[in-house]
């Protein structure tokens, strides 16, 4: 009988599998195999509400997305044979666990290793993913501490008490264990047999006190460095941030060994490459208020313990936050003695299978139901101090982890995890209608107004960009690392508090490089967080506004190449396309590198289907919008279709071509074209524009703005093509 150990760690689901019987008592020949992965931290999900607190500040550190269900439980989300879809976290561990490498008939009775601090609900939640992972119809939680106590080596000799302190990537918990040997005489004369016995006399725990937090430190200095130093606000793009992260991971572990280390990043942003280094002592200054929480929590410890420094004979290490050397040396200062730090990740996995090998021998059997696990009551040592003010303000900097899986990486590893794996598993009633859990969805970072108000020194006039109807925009700074654009509503407008809730509504369920990114909002003032984009609107551009250098032809036809996009990519959003409602120069933005975004989505409308229409759209008698883009035909059918977008693409494009007034332009074109004076009516300040390619640009205008709808061209099918090869034309021409 195969025998199974299951440790969840937050970055990796190590398993120890073993197939030969082996007796008691000697050397185990565990075949020890881990398997990687990228969904990281599902643990801190489980038993919990998405209201909780600390499960709110967790959302920081998860690299995907992460809604509330209707029952208040979180969801995970992700997209699975080109479905959006929602599974609990119950689920998502059961496919972690659920491996074909393992013939689970043939296990009995794993045992899965958990945190000592987990609640009663916890512990439900992973048995009810053991079972429906079909591990066995009975099998065994252990605690991790108790776990690392059963793989501690067994060495004979005189009785010794072993401190356990395993320092994780994001908690700490410390365990003190006397092991000793007892002899007894069995049958036969003369002959006496050792056996080992252990007693577990203490176990304590830290919470939001490991490795992650020197990460964040590191972090956190590098950010600021390369912004002095570069020039480069880290915080502006999520794939920066992941590659400074993952640096800062390896740096931590470099400065286990040396006292330098340094990091090089090539294209960090763009073209330029970022190299900065650290000392250790440095290192150790920065984080020197984590280390006296490490030292709080393991005086703490002993003297809860009543043990005396004396009683300790041995300390092992675990855990990837013990490799830093400062906790080394106070390790030794409290415990008297240097550490041991042989115990590897996999120790736990390894207890958790010589534990369920040892009950099998004996014939003690847990059923599913039974909750109960060995040792004394725990203690909490440090408090985590996640509903203070002071701890949200500093963890509120790293609200860049919600949103990297949208843009990066991450997330991809997430969707084709559940392609794999969803099949191994039973998917439970509550998340079979998905598309209600993510109609539910609530993505994004929630502020406070004090917030925004230390980001823009309390709404001062110098902080202020623009003002708009229903909204004044500032420029913030957030914790004084990150900057963004705040839209706040203006007092007593009840018509943009519609505004509000629809763009709230619209850009927390979208994601395009063309579209204006929300990263957060602030329901107590109806303020909406964006990234900030520095280099202005397309009509400041057109109107060479604060003296900026006119537009080139080939970036216009970039420009109308990207708008284009980002409309297909709005008319096609599934389960209902999205109209714009309010395209506009005005309302396309510019980031650092001259990227177009469309912004201000306060007038967009979700299309609806009906069996007497073929194509969708939204109804409505109250016409809002700038006249000169708005669609002649809805003005007489009340209907906002995509072609609605389609026509204030096309005055753009007139636009682009001529830099005229939008008021009229199509007729002026038009006349142009009947006299033969189209040329003369080219915006000079473009450059040496050929007349070709211009007289395309012109043409496409005239197309899409045509006053029928039906006449107007599919922007996928027809337009898409033709700007395709006009940029390629531009480009080719930037080479010449």
């Amino acid at each position: 009988m195969s025998m199974l150990g299951i440790d969840l760690g937050n970055w990796s689901c190590h398993v120890i599998y073993e197939n030969a019987i082996v007796p008691r008592d000697i050397d185990f020949p565990w075949a020890s195999t881990e398997f990687k992965t990228q969904i990281s931290q599902i643990k801190c999900l489980l038993g919990r509400k998405f209201s909780d607190p600390e499960l709110q500040l967790e959302l920081d550190y998860i690299p995907f997305r992460v809604i509330e269900g209707p029952e208040g439980y979180p969801l995970v989300h992700g997209r699975c044979n080109g479905e959006d879809r929602a599974f609990t976290p119950v689920e998502i561990l059961a496919m972690l666990i659920s491996t074909p490498e393992f013939q689970t008939h043939s296990c009995s009775s794993p045992c899965i290793g958990i945190p000592i601090y987990f609640t009663d609900q916890q512990k439900t939640d992973v048995l009810q993913a053991a079972k429906m992972a079909g591990l066995s119809n009975s099998f065994y939680l252990l605690d991790e501490a108790t776990a690392l106590v059963v793989a501690h080596e067994t060495l004979l000799g005189p009785p010794r008490i072993v401190a356990f302190v395993d320092i994780g990537h994001a908690n700490m918990q410390i365990c003190f264990a006397e092991f000793k040997w007892d002899t007894y005489k069995t049958r036969g004369i003369g002959y006496f047999e050792k056996k080992r016995s252990v007693n577990i006399l203490y176990k304590g725990y830290a919470r939001s006190l490991g490795g992650r937090e020197f990460d964040k430190v590191l972090f956190k200095h590098f950010a600021s460095k390369i912004r002095k130093e570069y020039n480069i606000d880290v915080f502006e793009s999520s794939s920066a941030c992941v590659r400074l992260n993952e640096a800062c991971e390896s740096l931590k572990n470099d400065l286990s060994i040396n006292n330098t280390a340094s990091f090089c990043i090539k294209n960090f942003s763009g073209s330029i490459d970022v190299k900065v280094s650290i000392t250790r002592k440095e290192f150790e200054s920065l984080s020197i208020s984590i280390l006296k929480k490490i030292e709080v929590a393991l005086k703490k410890a002993l003297s809860e313990s009543r043990l005396n420094v004396e009683n300790i004979d041995l300390t092992e290490t675990v855990g990837n936050g013990c490799y830093i050397a400062a906790i080394f040396e106070i390790l030794t200062k409290i415990f008297g003695k240097y550490p041991r730090n042989i115990m590897y990740d996999e120790h736990v996995a390894l207890g958790c299978a010589m534990h369920a090998r040892i009950q099998h021998i004996t014939g003690t059997e847990i059923m599913i139901n039974d909750l109960k696990t060995t040792g004394p009551e725990t203690s909490q040592l440090v408090s985590s101090e996640l509903n203070s003010e002071e701890k949200k303000a500093e963890d509120s900097e790293f609200h860049w982890r919600r949103a990297m899986g949208e843009d990066g990486h991450l997330l991809t590893f997430l969707n084709e995890f559940l392609e794999k794996n969803m099949h191994r598993i039973r998917i439970s009633e509550k998340t079979k209608d998905e598309s209600y859990w993510l109609s539910k969805a609530n993505y994004y970072a929630k502020y406070s107004y004090s917030e925004l108000q230390d980001a823009t020194n309390n709404f001062h006039e110098s902080f202020k960009l623009g003002e708009g109807g229903f909204g004044i925009v500032y420029k913030g700074n957030l914790h004084k690392y990150r900057t963004v654009a705040i839209k706040i509503l203006k007092e007593g407008s009840r018509q943009g508090v519609r505004e509000f809730d629809q763009e709230v509504e619209t850009l927390h369920k979208v994601r395009h490089s063309n579209l204006v990114k929300l990263i957060g909002a602030c329901a107590e003032s109806r303020a909406l967080i964006y990234e900030y984009l520095p280099n202005g609107s397309l009509e400041d551009r057109l109107q060479c506004k604060n003296n900026t250098l006119p537009l080139s032809w080939q970036a216009r036809v970039r420009i109308a190449f990207e708008i284009c996009a980002a409309l297909i990519f709005l008319h096609s959003v599934e389960p209902h396309g999205i109209v714009h409602g309010d395209l506009k120069p005005e309302n396309i933005l510019f980031d650092g590198s001259d990227t177009s975004k469309i912004s201000d989505f306060g007038l967009c409308r979700e299309l609806n289907f009906t069996a007497s229409e073929s194509i969708p759209y939204y109804w409505t008698d109250c016409p809002k919008g700038t006249l000169a883009y708005m669609d002649p035909e809805y003005f007489s059918t009340g209907k906002i279709t995509p072609q609605y977008d389609v026509y204030s693409f096309g005055i753009i494009l007139l636009r682009l071509a001529t830099c005229k007034s939008p008021m009229g332009i199509r007729q002026l074109v038009e006349v142009a074209q009947k006299k033969g004076t189209l040329k003369a009516l080219i915006d000079a300040s473009a450059g040496h524009w050929p007349f070709k390619e211009a007289k395309k640009m012109i043409s496409l205008g005239l197309r899409c703005s045509d006053l029928i709808r039906k006449n107007r061209p599919d922007l996928s099918s027809k337009v898409w093509k033709e700007l395709k090869s006009m940029a390629d034309v531009a480009s080719a021409s930037m080479l010449l």
